[in-house]
């Protein structure tokens, strides 16, 4: 009966003192261990093996090729040793199919989990509908279920070593580690993990006071990119956006503002979208954290000046930045130093040119942007909803 490669690789990786998988795990992320099934674990414990068995493995194919070139020598058969033997010997033929058998595994491995498998109790969810974390864990679950969650298992260095691995979680095949202490997905870990590429964002969060220097903008006008995920049926819609709001005054006074609204109006369909955000009325973020959003006709304030300033903020092409940027809504609502200079330029224009932001009150407007960029769209529809504010 021909040897059986796995079981021979697993034999010699014992012997050489290979790091046992589940202990590996337990030791690392022991709450994933209960995620994952005996094949799982199985295809682990081989790229543990393949880190001191390839080695070895080289060792003993060396050895039996010079025993091979020995044994032609003797019947007279003389070989370059550079060339190997003229055939494989039995023994060499095994040590191969044991090689091939280990594969690429030491390069590491990428195993999927069902998220759910790790969620921590109440994971995933607020207990305030309308606070900001309540609109960021929906994005975070609609980016799980769509990408599930990945466990890594890799070698850390070059050098041969049973127990020199890294082993962490991702959403979806790569990307940034979601950073948990036992494998248990929680609440923290997943808002970390989702705020992250926005510096501050997080720890703004979760502070418990404000912090001591809060953005002001004199004239109370703020604008910025939203990014959107939502629908319409017939003439009704439900959006979540998110966007990070600047002043045209300063690239560095920058809150983040979520609304989660609905709206009436002549739909747009079922869409990822952008939108322009303009915000008056209020010379700190503040003054907008749950504020209603409400029908402010910016269009009709604007009067006769709305085509150029559509065309303006077409020009623009944020909508097709929104469409291209890949990750999550955060990361798609932010303005380059550039975008934010061009922007700026037509909303200080139209907004303090016209005395729109001498309004009695904080108010938002917002206006979709296709996709192309082509125009903006000809009207602003009517939302109502409620916004939250984190200042960063």
């Amino acid at each position: 009966m021909p040897n059986d490669p796995a079981s021979e690789v697993r034999r010699l990786a014992a012997s050489l003192h290979a790091q046992d998988a589940a202990t590996l795990l337990r030791s690392k992320l022991p709450f994933v261990l209960n995620a994952l099934s005996p094949t799982d674990i199985a295809q682990i414990q081989r790229v543990l093996d393949a880190r001191v068995a390839e080695p070895a493995l080289d060792d003993q194919y060396a050895a039996a090729t010079r025993r091979e070139l020995a044994h032609e020598h003797a019947q007279g058969i003389y070989r370059d040793p550079q060339d190997g033997p003229v055939r494989y010997s039995r023994e060499m033929r095994l040590i191969n199919a044991e090689a091939s058998y280990l594969g690429s595994a030491q390069y590491g491995i990428a195993i999927p989990i069902p998220y759910q498998k790790l969620l921590a109790p109440g994971a995933l969810t607020s207990t305030a509908p309308d606070s900001p974390e309540a609109a960021f864990f929906l994005q975070i679950r609609q980016k799980l279920d769509r990408d599930g969650v990945t466990l890594h298992v890799a070698p850390t260095g070059q050098d041969p070593g049973p127990t020199a691995f890294a082993v962490w979680l991702s959403a979806g095949s790569g990307g940034p580690e979601i950073r948990t202490t036992d494998g248990r997905l929680t609440n923290d870990d997943l808002l970390e993990y989702w705020l992250r590429p926005i510096q501050g964002a997080y720890q703004a969060l979760h502070a418990p006071l404000p912090k001591p220097q809060v953005p002001t903008a004199p004239d109370g006008v703020w604008f910025g990119l939203g990014a959107g995920e939502g629908g319409t049926l017939a003439v009704v819609g439900r959006d979540t956006m998110i966007g990070v709001m600047y002043s045209p005054d300063s690239y560095e006074d920058t809150f983040l503002l979520t609304m989660t609204h609905w709206r009436l109006g002549l739909g747009l369909g079922a869409s990822a979208g952008g939108a322009l955000i303009i915000a008056t009325g209020g010379k700190t973020p503040y003054s907008f954290d749950g504020l209603a959003v409400g029908g402010w006709d910016f269009k009709a304030g604007l009067g006769s000046n709305w085509g150029a300033f559509a065309k303006g903020i077409a020009g623009l092409n944020l909508g097709a930045k929104i469409a291209s940027t890949a990750g999550g809504l955060v990361a798609k609502s932010q303005l380059s130093v550039k975008e934010w200079q061009a922007a700026a330029v037509i909303v200080r224009d139209a907004v303090k040119g016209h005395k729109l932001a001498d309004a009695s009150g904080p108010a938002i407007a917002v206006m979709p942007i296709p996709l192309a960029g082509v125009a903006l769209e000809a009207s602003v529809y009517y939302a109502f909803g409620h916004c939250s504010v984190i200042v960063l």
